[in-house]
């Protein structure tokens, strides 16, 4: 009960802030230096490695802008219907009908859902993978700020 009259808009605006703010922290100070070490010891000099570290997390937001384009281009006639639910329209057969519309739309909403998800947390899992196979106190100190943005994300 209180979790609910915790998930009003300014709260969820804070949270979904402060999730954003400690994944741009992680992402940008502890994930992108530990891609800078890596490339210089696979042998790039300093200036190198720093070009092949912004490339590589300026493809990753333009990879996800890209995702995020096509999942709205395939989403983009998606409508939300409301429905009555009254025992006198349960009979019509424009109410079975819009029933089975409403079902075909929640069949489609369930799969872009679990897309979407699925999308959402790839690249969260790779990151944390690589990052923990490079140094397991960076693989931890992301799991932890991915749990952290994934609070806000359920509300």
């Amino acid at each position: 009960h209180r979790l609910v009259k915790m998930a009003n808009k300014p709260v969820l605006a804070a949270g979904l802030g402060f999730s954003g703010g400690v994944m741009l922290y992680v992402s940008f100070v502890e994930i992108f230096v530990k891609s800078l070490e890596s490339f210089e010891a696979a042998g790039e000099t300093s200036k190198n490695a720093y070009f092949f570290a912004t490339m590589c997390l300026f493809f990753g937001m333009l990879l996800m802008r890209l995702i995020a384009l096509l999942v709205h281009m395939l989403d983009r006639d998606h409508d939300c219907h409301g429905g009555v639910d009254g025992p006198e329209t349960r009979e019509s057969p424009e109410i079975r009908s819009n029933a089975q519309a409403d079902k075909k739309s929640l069949q489609r909403m369930g799969l872009n859902t679990a897309a979407a998800i699925a999308i959402h947390n790839f690249p969260e899992g790779l990151a944390t993978f690589v990052a923990t196979l490079a140094d397991p106190s960076v693989g931890a100190t992301l799991a932890i700020a991915i749990a952290i943005h994934n609070v806000p994300e359920g509300l």
